[in-house]
């Protein structure tokens, strides 16, 4: 059983089980390029039904983000941390710092 693959723009994650990569969506202005985050993603996951999850701070931006890849490119298997990353420090959830 494959392991899902986690999305995020962060730093620390719980990465016990996962496969962890860094692809940021937002620039530090606060602006996107969908196309070339697109680009890189389908680099790490290439197929539609591939598991992964999609990490930010407070999941706003990963839901919004889940549901286009849902809806728009087709993706089956797309999760969001729900809550994100605040929520699961929170929860005092393992984190290991990267």
């Amino acid at each position: 059983r494959e392991n899902p693959k986690v999305i995020s723009d962060l730093t620390t994650i719980n990465k016990t089980y996962l496969h962890y990569h860094t692809l940021t969506f937002f620039k530090d202005d606060g602006t996107y390029d969908l196309l070339s985050w697109i680009r890189e993603f389908k680099k790490i996951v290439k197929n539609l039904d591939d598991k992964f999850i999609l990490v930010c701070a407070h999941a706003h931006r990963t839901q919004s983000l889940g549901d286009y890849l849902i809806k728009e490119l087709e993706y089956s298997n797309a999760y969001h941390l729900e809550g994100g990353i605040a929520q699961w420090i929170n929860l005092n959830k393992e984190c290991i710092k990267y």
